[in-house]
């Protein structure tokens, strides 16, 4: 697949800018790199840095009239055209255009051994959960025993930090670690493996389902779904037919409700559930790997050296679909009950979802002024002198195993850094 990029290397002996300097840019700057071919540098329609990989950042009027260079397009699909669009404005014709199925190629190939040099230090990484489960739609649980091959990894290789702590005069490569939502294998499985290699963590948790068997909303849509034999052709969604006549289709059908849902207030959202779990009868529910914490559990956690407990709402909505004043509620309750069942002071939080949409600037000024210091995103990035305190990126992490796990880390700093 990327026979063509090779043939364009070597005709160019060198000769080679990339435009683009986001993620793809950098994806193909280190493949560049690890197959020993030499490069000039990025190129940016808008310079946003002035050195990215350990190579400049060149306007495209800065290059344009270099004579014998070659142009590498490498953004998205979406914003490809425009580069072109320019280039040929400048009146360059000596370009490729990378897919995003070739930069994934070069993605796959990438060892990501190389280190650039950084200014940003702080890697902070999300997890969900720590148990084995053969059903994870939502592609949150780790393994036991990769979570403690991951665990090792860090603690051999990297300085790991606390949530809480004081990062600004940190000059090293640093990790800190936190898990979403407040399931109870964070104590059964997750604690025993941080206290063993002593290692801190913090644990936000969404109160609405403490003491109880309830599972999360989107767990109990997996088992209305997709752990069921007995489901009709169809069914109706909010006046939208979904198919789960296969397989194949329940999964889809999954994934639209589980938007659906995400989208509802609380209280319609429970009330559709209910409609559903009558029409459907789910087998098996609940099931106790599904549930919450405990409140003994979330004392004993947050008596651990080891371990920060924070606040993530009551109900785990998209709180940018709420009001103002349900927002305030969902804060601001979720933390005196948290502080109630500890007996201590929680500064800190992150939003369900995270994403860009799933929460506003009026939620974040609500943060601020519910006493807490630092909040965390659901966004691939690392830390640096710029970043808000209220919206701190976290990089997400899967069920990988260990020779995966040191190569996502590797290549956070490379494409972030």
């Amino acid at each position: 697949m990327l026979v063509e990029l090779c043939d364009f290397c070597e005709k160019h002996h060198g000769n080679i800018y990339i435009y683009g300097a986001g993620k793809y840019g950098r994806i193909i700057g280190t493949w560049l790199d690890e197959n020993n071919y030499e490069w000039s540098g990025f190129v940016e329609t808008q310079k946003n840095k002035e050195i990215v990989l350990d190579k400049l950042v060149y306007s495209l009027s800065e290059c344009s009239n270099e004579q014998g260079c070659g142009f590498i397009v490498c953004v998205s699909d979406k914003y490809s055209r425009d580069l072109v669009t320019n280039l040929k404005k400048a009146g360059i014709s000596d370009y490729i255009v990378l897919s995003q199925d070739q930069v994934q190629s070069a993605d796959k190939m990438n060892a990501y051994h190389e280190e650039y040099p950084t200014s940003e230090f702080i890697n902070v990484l999300l997890y969900h959960r720590v148990i084995n489960l053969s059903s994870d739609p939502q592609l949150l649980a780790v393994d036991v025993a990769n979570f403690e091959d991951h665990i090792k990894f860090l603690k051999d290789n990297y300085r790991v930090l606390r949530f809480e702590d004081d990062w600004d005069n940190v000059t090293e490569k640093s990790i800190v670690i936190t898990f979403d939502d407040g399931y109870a294998d964070n104590y059964l499985y997750a604690l025993p493996i941080l206290e063993k290699y002593q290692i801190p963590a913090t644990i936000f948790v969404s109160t609405e389902n403490i003491d109880t068997n309830n599972e999360m909303w989107w767990d109990e849509l997996e088992s209305l779904f997709l752990l069921n034999d007995h489901l009709p052709n169809k069914i109706d969604l909010l006046g939208e037919y979904l198919d789960l006549s296969s397989d194949d289709a329940r999964y889809q059908s999954y994934y639209v409700a589980h938007k659906s849902l995400k989208e509802m207030d609380p209280e319609s959202r429970l009330l559709e559930l209910k409609r559903l779990r009558d029409m459907l009868v789910p087998v098996n529910y609940p099931r106790n790997e599904y549930r919450m914490i405990t409140s003994n559990e979330l004392r004993r956690l947050s008596e651990s050296k080891y371990v920060s407990i924070g606040g993530h709402t009551v109900t785990h909505s998209c709180l940018a679909m709420e009001s103002v004043e349900k927002q305030k509620w969902e804060i601001e309750s979720s933390k005196c009950d948290i502080e109630s069942i500890i007996g201590k002071q929680i500064t800190v939080f992150s939003y369900p979802f995270g994403g860009d949409y799933d929460y506003t600037n009026d939620t974040v000024g609500i943060v601020g002024e519910s006493g807490y210091t630092k909040a965390g995103i659901v966004k691939a990035g690392l830390v640096n002198k710029e970043t808000e305190s209220l919206r701190i990126p976290r990089n997400l992490i899967r069920n990988w195993d260990i020779s995966v796990f040191e190569k996502e880390i590797r290549k956070i700093w490379t494409i972030y850094g």
